[in-house]
């Protein structure tokens, strides 16, 4: 096999990975930890091609070659890191898995190893005759066991990553996941190979996409919907918000001026997540500015709303923050930003009453 056959063969796959290579080093969205798994994951998957395409030239050979159960070994061995890496991306946005898990986790590839690269003497997995023939040995169907487990682990994985996102972006994620699934279930009833290249490098890019728009749409030292999302969702979402409340942090400048902005940083994550708490089902908090907050909701009851205003202050209570709330019901044929706007009137009513209490008390008031 040429180096041209080779490129003429995968050109497709080729031109999606190093694509993929091109955008994880100009991405700003990305954080680095997922760019580092994200590169290991684009430089297996040249690792896969590479393997399949030499073990498929080893095919053509009229006698055994070692090179050929070495090959088929990688083969085996490589698609269920691939999924590990897919795993480890978005595991710290999705639930943070303990170091002994991770272990566990790695346990049954570390079994297959010695089994795989042994299999053609031990006959246990599979091996070759000496004519070059591929026989299956007694557990013969480890590999596909092994690739299901992880494919389950990954399944998992990407279930706790979408418990926030919106139901239009879990069908997309689910879309991409379940279907490649499909496909390479498929592929092995249909055809009996093992190459699933094709089918992973096309579900990690569109993986990859599908998680840059999603980052690109978060405040990124939150990890609320940025002021992009909220233009977009007060469209897309219209005709379901019925009430909003806005939130301004107060005398942010002044922490920062006097503690450095990583108190600031610190004291923003903080709130976020009280709110976060308290947004509902759809989780529909957005970072609008520096210390400003916007929560919109689907409810109706003017009472519930006011619960949850209380259940905000009751959280911020127990820190050292505090918070100017406004809300605002939306009334018949109301534009949502007119509802936003007499909410943020109400923010400021709160933020002067509250400024009024603690001059009352004797306290002072610091520059925002």
């Amino acid at each position: 096999m040429s180096f041209s056959d080779f490129i003429l063969n995968n050109y497709q796959v080729l031109f999606e990975l190093f694509g993929l290579l091109i955008i994880l080093i100009i991405s700003v969205h990305i954080p680095d930890r997922m760019k580092i798994f994200m590169r290991t994951t684009v430089i297996l998957l040249f690792v896969a091609i590479i393997a399949h395409n030499l073990e498929a030239w080893t095919q053509t050979l009229e006698t055994y070659t070692v090179l050929r159960p070495l090959l088929t070994s990688v083969k085996y061995l490589i698609y269920p890191i691939i999924l590990m890496m897919l795993i480890e991306t978005i595991s710290q946005d999705a639930i943070k898995i303990p170091k002994k898990f991770k272990i566990l986790m790695l346990i049954p590839e570390l079994i297959c190893i010695p089994l795989y690269f042994s299999s053609q003497w031990t006959h246990i997995v599979f091996y070759y005759r000496l004519d070059n023939v591929y026989e299956k040995g007694a557990i013969y169907f480890l590999p596909y066991i092994i690739f299901a487990i992880y494919l389950i682990l990954f399944i998992i994985q990407i279930i706790f990553y979408l418990r926030h996102y919106k139901t239009r972006d879990k069908i997309i994620a689910l879309y991409i996941t379940l279907v490649s699934a499909a496909f390479i279930i498929i592929y092995l009833i249909l055809k009996g190979d093992t190459d699933f290249t094709p089918i992973f490098t096309s579900a990690t890019v569109f993986y990859f996409l599908f998680i840059y728009i999603h980052l690109a749409s978060l405040d990124p030292l939150t990890g609320l919907m940025n002021r992009q999302s909220y233009y977009k969702d007060i469209n897309d979402i219209n005709d379901r918000i019925e009430s909003v409340i806005v939130v301004d942090m107060n005398e942010l400048k002044y922490l920062n001026d006097t503690y450095g902005h990583d108190a600031g940083d610190t004291a923003l994550k903080i709130i976020a997540k009280i709110l976060l708490k308290h947004a509902g089902h759809h989780k529909a908090v957005y970072r609008t500015g520096g210390d400003e907050f916007i929560i919109l909701y689907s409810i109706k009851d003017e009472k519930e709303i006011k619960r949850r205003i209380q259940a905000i202050n009751d959280d911020l209570a127990k820190t050292d923050y505090t918070c100017a709330l406004g809300y605002a019901m939306r009334k018949k044929e109301e534009k949502v930003v007119d509802t936003v706007s007499r909410a943020d009137n109400n923010m400021y009513e709160d933020k002067k009453r509250r400024k009024q209490e603690i001059l009352a008390k004797g306290g002072q008031i610091h520059n925002r």
